[in-house]
């Protein structure tokens, strides 16, 4: 059977989104730095993010650093690895987990610092068009040699493809479907992919599931209060759990389910 990648959960990363109309102008690119002084307890590391701009001559490539578009804080883990990332750039808000633990803990962290970014990226003229839930996990096969599809997916799960279940050890499902969300005033994207590789690490496999609320016509910042916030993305953790719930075999369920060192991706199915 195939292992959670992480010692606690198969959830490398959790993501937390939101997207505008147009990208940020220069202004707001501008109060951007202030975000330094405002999370410095939850973020001690700041940079500037750069457009790269390459240009192509008869001799050469020259590769220049144009203008600040945004801005990247991090925190990181004892060993060096992210924990946490807050990037402001192009046309959204992203908040990046790498060191997940409960929906509750990790979503009211992941809210918060989104409410912060969204006090310097206000405007009354660029809306947004969309909130984003984005829950990537990965497991790894005890034996490649041994590996079978079965060792973390339902055979019978509608999203696996018939190519899929005959393809060996290395095969790959990209695919996306559309559900009515009339209390939010849109639609809800999701898109899934599913797929296996070769990696240092061992054979993995991975489930990468992003939920979209594609809000028709797109939402003034101001709509987006903690209520708001804490509804949408609870709906999305939900559509996540509910695909995760019809992907994974009765065995890999009961291991995340009730082994007390999956306790956060038991939390993930049950919450």
């Amino acid at each position: 059977m195939g292992k959670p990648i992480n010692e606690k959960h198969a959830i490398e990363v959790a993501l937390f989104i939101v997207a505008f109309e147009r990208p940020f102008d220069a202004i707001t690119v501008q109060a951007l730095p202030g975000l330094q002084a405002l999370l410095k307890d939850d973020y001690p590391t700041f940079n500037a993010t750069n457009v790269m701009e390459i240009r192509f001559t008869d001799s050469k490539i020259d590769q220049q650093i144009g203008a600040v578009t945004g801005c990247q804080l991090q925190k990181f883990r004892e060993d060096g690895r992210p924990a946490w990332m807050l990037k402001v750039e192009g046309n959204a808000i992203v908040v990046s987990c790498m060191d997940y633990t409960r929906w509750d803990e990790v979503s009211s962290k992941a809210l918060g610092h989104i409410k912060t970014a969204l006090t310097l990226v206000k405007s009354e003229t660029n809306a947004v068009v969309t909130v984003i839930h984005q829950i990537i996990d990965r497991f790894v096969a005890v034996n490649k040699e041994d590996y079978q599809v079965e060792q973390v997916f339902d055979t019978k799960s509608r999203y696996l493809t018939k190519q899929a279940l005959e393809s060996g050890t290395l095969w790959h499902v990209y695919q996306g479907w559309f559900d009515d969300v009339p209390e939010f005033g849109g639609k809800l994207l999701n898109v899934l992919n599913l797929s296996t590789a070769d990696n240092p690490v061992g054979l993995t496999t991975t489930i990468d599931h992003a939920v979209h609320f594609q809000f028709q016509p797109s939402m003034a910042i101001d709509a987006l209060d903690d209520l708001f916030m804490r509804k949408a993305f609870d709906t999305l953790h939900e559509k996540n759990k509910d695909t995760i719930r019809n992907l994974l075999n009765a065995k890999q369920q009961k291991a995340i389910t009730h082994e007390s060192v999956n306790k956060a991706t038991h939390e993930e199915l049950q919450d």
